[in-house]
């Protein structure tokens, strides 16, 4: 298991961190300070993936990827263990919720989708009975080893608690004391009832559970327990996106290179491991030396790896100048060519030709091999320069790759009105 670096800690977002911007930055802070909750309600989740939720936990545990709002199953994860039945005393609950903090709080992983309903209707509640949990066994969380297929994952599902429920919009003020307040928009007196927004199984049916499974119209996923399946600071840095590259120092070991952050600050010297997030800003930078100025590579903005993969790096700062040797190859350097392939042919014409008649001094103008032979030189050597400077420059490049795998040998692209070499 490898650690988090504090560093890369440092950038994630902090819970209960002010947000700016518009109603989108507003959301993603709410769902940042939710972010902790091992215990979300599923009741707001679709048909299909509680279904999925039902499969899995059929045949093997079920790890998640948890972060804030947004909670997703991840299947290709294998650990070890099974899900055992346990009835437990039927128990109902009601949970009221009034305000957005309440619905962030409670209800974190439909709260985006819910918002607008809450808004409207002014109130939500879910009315749950309980029947029984599925309990994970076999599985020691201390010692399990993440294969590749948990990269994504951050979180294993401990325990469900299953049973029916309903959850309604609006307030149902029949059989409540007091004054009841008009509907916004509503003529005075007109009282707002509630209204069924979804249900999944039968809560008289959940008396029918047995010890050896639950009954059929009352097993639907109601809440989950969740264990982190890496070390806090870790599943952190994994549910932000990060990926952890080692990055090698510079081939020439007299020049001294470091990983900064957007702002210039030191994050560490070459070579070094470090968490780097999606959109990080991050570059390495050449420390300036009498003899070696200051150069930077910029680290791309996304790595096409799952988050929480671990990877080496290779980097190559910009040499010569991409732009102008490619311009210059094609604009100088292919017309050179030709025009030498041209001048050669005509000197190897002018040896091979049957020879002047005597006193044709116009006729050996004509055919003078060696007048060709120097232009066909010449062309050729510029060329030459011209296709030496485009395989010389590079462009600047960071590129990542998995344990064990080659870093890209150096490759020549032709292409319709491009060329392109990348080591």
């Amino acid at each position: 298991m490898f650690g988090c670096l504090a560093a890369a800690c440092s950038n994630l977002p902090k819970a209960g961190a002010p947000t700016r911007g518009g109603g989108g930055s507003e959301v993603s802070g709410r769902c940042q300070t939710v972010g902790a909750s091992a215990n979300p309600l599923v009741t707001e989740w679709s048909a299909s993936d509680k279904a999925h939720l039902q499969s899995l936990a059929a045949s093997q545990p079920v790890a998640v990827r948890f972060a804030g709002c947004d909670l997703k199953i991840v299947p290709g994860c294998a650990l070890p263990g099974r899900y055992a039945w346990q009835r437990t005393t039927l128990a109902t609950d009601t949970l009221e919720i009034e305000d957005k903090n309440e619905l962030y709080s409670k209800l974190p992983i439909g709260a985006v989708s819910l918002e607008a309903t809450l808004e409207q209707a002014g109130k939500l509640s879910v009315k749950s009975t309980v029947a029984g949990q599925l309990t994970l066994l076999g599985t020691d969380l201390e010692r399990v080893a993440l294969g590749p297929g948990c990269a994504d994952a951050t979180h294993v599902v401990t325990r469900v608690s299953v049973g029916a429920f309903k959850m309604y919009s609006g307030s149902d003020f029949s059989g409540k004391g007091g004054v009841s307040v008009p509907a916004v928009g509503a003529s005075a007196g007109t009282k707002r009832h509630e209204s069924l927004l979804r249900e999944a199984g039968d809560p008289a049916a959940c008396a029918r559970a047995t010890g050896e499974a639950p009954a059929d119209q009352c097993a639907s996923p109601i809440q989950l327990f969740l264990a982190a399946l890496r070390p806090e600071q870790e599943a952190k840095v994994v549910s932000s996106g990060a990926v952890q590259i080692a990055i090698p120092g510079p081939d020439d070991w007299e020049e001294s290179w470091t990983l900064r952050d957007q702002a210039g600050a030191l994050i560490c010297r070459l070579p070094c491991t470090q968490w780097v997030n999606p959109g990080s800003g991050y570059y390495l930078m050449r420390e300036p030396a009498p003899d070696a100025p200051m150069a930077k590579i910029r680290l791309p903005n996304a790595f096409p790896h799952p988050p929480g993969s671990q990877l080496e790096a290779s980097y190559q700062m910009e040499k010569g100048s991409p732009f102008w040797s490619t311009l210059a190859l094609y604009g100088v350097g292919i017309p050179a060519t030709l025009f030498g392939g041209y001048a050669l042919g005509m000197g190897i014409h002018g040896l091979t030709a049957d020879p002047c008649a005597p006193g044709d001094s116009e006729c050996g103008a004509a055919r003078s091999p060696g007048t060709y032979f120097g232009w066909s030189a010449l062309a050729l050597g510029v060329a030459g320069g011209t296709l030496w400077w485009s395989l010389y420059s590079q462009e600047e490049q960071f590129d990542t790759y998995g344990p064990g795998a080659s870093a890209a040998s150096p490759r020549h692209e032709f292409g319709l009105g491009s060329y392109r070499t990348t080591f």
